[in-house]
């Protein structure tokens, strides 16, 4: 059974913006946005992060990850630094029953395949390409419920696993999946906790997974455009029932994707 969840967007410290920024949540697996002056670079921890203009105004927007506890830190800026704060965020628990055991303890047999297909994950999750022009203005890429939340801490079969790094909309099989940003397919794949799923680079380390489709519309390599059919829904890989999990990977880092929601 799919339990629902929602988590009050009071939760995050958000800060409106007037135009085509995502919303600032500087909280573990929220995204900063900083402003750097007139820097077009910058990076944290040595790695690069996205750098956009908008108004007038050059900003980094950092994603955050759900491990990063809160405290001061530094943006790198060329020989500089700018300051900034990660504040706290309580997540809910989420409490899953999975009949098929294997999916929650994998058999022996099965792990090499899972750690050779997050090594995968892994590489293109850190690519960083450079890109123009980035619409950060997301729309939910399917109809549906959001069955469950980004953050929350999954205790699957009464054990606990590491917190959703997405979120859930479930539908009927077979409903549209449409890509929420212009990008380019960057991977494609049946895997085993995932199932069939699509990858699409929006560039600067902005990457977009969607997991568990019933069929995929697009090829690697395939430039995409907003509004554009990817893939439908379905329960491939470990599913309960039919939905799409639909995740945002920036810098490396997982974060909510209600922030670039408009």
């Amino acid at each position: 059974m799919i339990k629902r969840f929602s988590i009050p967007l009071t939760m995050f410290l958000f800060v409106s913006n007037a135009f085509a920024l995502p919303l600032n949540s500087s909280v573990p697996g929220g995204v900063a946005v900083i402003d750097i002056g007139g820097a077009t670079e910058a990076s944290f921890n040595h790695d690069n992060v996205m750098t956009i203009t908008e108004n007038g105004k050059n900003y980094a927007i950092l994603g955050i990850g759900l491990q990063q506890a809160p405290g001061d830190y530094y943006l790198e800026v060329g020989k500089s630094q700018i300051p900034f704060t990660i504040h706290t965020a309580d997540y809910p628990t989420q409490r899953l029953t999975i009949k098929n055991r294997n999916q929650v303890n994998p058999a022996k047999a099965e792990l090499e395949r899972i750690f050779r297909e997050k090594k995968e994950m892994n590489k293109m999750f850190s690519y960083f390409r450079s890109e123009e022009k980035i619409d950060l203005e997301f729309f939910l890429p399917s109809e549906g419920i959001i069955s469950s939340e980004f953050g929350l801490r999954r205790i699957l079969n009464g054990q606990p696993r590491s917190p959703h790094s997405g979120i859930d909309i479930a539908a009927a099989e077979g409903t549209d999946i449409l890509v929420p940003s212009a990008g380019i397919v960057s991977m494609t794949g049946d895997y085993f906790f995932n199932g069939n799923t699509v990858l699409i680079d929006h560039g600067k380390g902005l990457i977009t997974m969607y997991c568990h489709l019933s069929k995929i519309n697009v090829s690697i390599n395939e430039e995409v455009r907003k509004g554009q059919k990817l893939g439908e829904i379905g329960k491939t890989g470990r599913a309960t029932g039919p939905h799409l999990h639909w995740s945002v990977s920036l810098n490396n880092k997982r974060v909510n994707p209600r922030v670039f929601l408009q």
